[in-house]
């Protein structure tokens, strides 16, 4: 895992005066907000490379896919279910349950 935090200048001199790095635990080997390059490096070429207009195109004709043929299924083999589609924004995305379809 990788993660950053952004702030504004005086938030961040705020930061800065109260923490004590020697006492921060890292795990030893750095943590999720250690700075790890390798870590670095990665996130930067999946926000470039990866998380593209493109990728997301294509990931939500497979996901329309994926809910057709869920739906299929549904409509002839089961109760009367509605399947949501993964990544819309919503928490309960992805979620089969019992319902009008």
């Amino acid at each position: 895992p990788a993660a950053v935090y952004g702030f504004r200048a005086e938030v961040a001199e705020a930061f800065d005066a109260r923490l004590q790095l020697d006492e921060a635990d890292v795990g030893g080997i750095g943590g999720t907000l250690a700075g790890n390059a390798l870590s670095l490096a990665v996130m930067r070429a999946t926000l470039r490379d990866v998380l593209t207009p493109e990728m997301f195109a294509q990931a939500h004709a497979l996901a329309d896919r994926f809910e057709a043929g869920v739906q299929d299924v549904i409509r002839r083999h089961g109760p009367a279910c509605r399947r949501k589609k993964p990544g819309r924004g919503r928490a309960s995305d992805g979620i089969v349950s019992r319902g009008p379809t």
